[in-house]
């Protein structure tokens, strides 16, 4: 993993907390004061620090290695990725209030893998078993494709062509308590902008976000990227479930 920090800021901050140290370019030879070299510019050091944190974070960005077994897999705070069995991403998907589905790179490969999750969601929440909330799904459908593939599966479900966090918190308010909302798919904004849609829309609803609750917001990122994966951006982390073709 790296970590990808801009280098014009390193060279200010270093410049600034140099001069601020006392230390300057002076002729060979030349004594600098006790005082110069014993005491810090408190301006100049709070300049530094707040140029720093004010300058974007490019978070860490890894490679997944995806293979016919391992294709699915979970983040934790944008820290770490772990694989996981098709059949745990889905009890994830089955304890959420609601779920927003991620497109990756290619929009037509993920409507059939959209389809597929939401099959096997579904049928995971009918079934039960350790660890799934009982209840039912419902679907916000931006796509055909899904909204057959709901239909089909005797979902309720509506088509939507835009997404919000007020619109999609309306949406989940009205469904019983232990039932979840599969919003999607759409296309990702990337780790930033998807993170936030989720925040807010977690904050709308007054729930969590991620899978360690029950009842909170998570998204899922159909085939994602799999080389320079950024983990977290704006204090945003990546999707909970990554799930990949293959």
């Amino acid at each position: 993993m790296m970590l990808v920090i801009a280098s014009r800021t390193i060279f200010l901050v270093i410049a600034l907390l140099h001069t601020a140290s006392g230390y300057s370019a002076a002729p060979v030879g030349s004594t600098s004061s006790t005082d110069r070299r014993a005491f810090v510019s408190t301006a100049a050091v709070s300049t530094a620090a707040a140029l720093w944190c004010a300058t974007p974070q490019q978070a860490q960005a890894i490679v997944i290695k995806v293979t016919p077994i391992a294709h699915t897999f979970t983040t934790s705070n944008g820290a770490t990725v772990k694989p996981l069995r098709e059949n745990d991403a889905t009890r994830f998907l089955t304890n959420a209030k609601v779920v927003f589905m991620l497109e990756g790179s290619d929009g037509a490969a993920n409507e059939d893998l959209a389809s597929v999750v939401l099959e096997m969601t579904t049928k995971r929440k009918a079934d039960q078993g350790a660890g799934v909330t009982p209840g039912k799904i419902h679907v916000a459908c931006m796509s055909k494709e899904l909204l057959k593939s709901a239909e089909t599966l005797g979902l309720q479900s509506e088509a939507v062509k835009e997404v919000s966090p007020s619109s999609i918190s309306g949406l989940a308010t009205k469904i019983p308590p232990g039932d979840t909302l599969i919003v999607g798919p759409m296309r990702s904004g990337g780790t930033g902008a998807d993170g936030k849609l989720i925040a807010e829309t977690a904050q709308a609803l007054g729930v969590a976000v991620g899978g360690a609750r029950e009842g909170g917001v998570l998204s899922i990122l159909l085939d994602g990227p799999r080389a320079d994966v950024v983990l977290e951006e704006n204090g945003y982390p990546i999707s909970t479930i990554l799930w990949y073709n293959v």
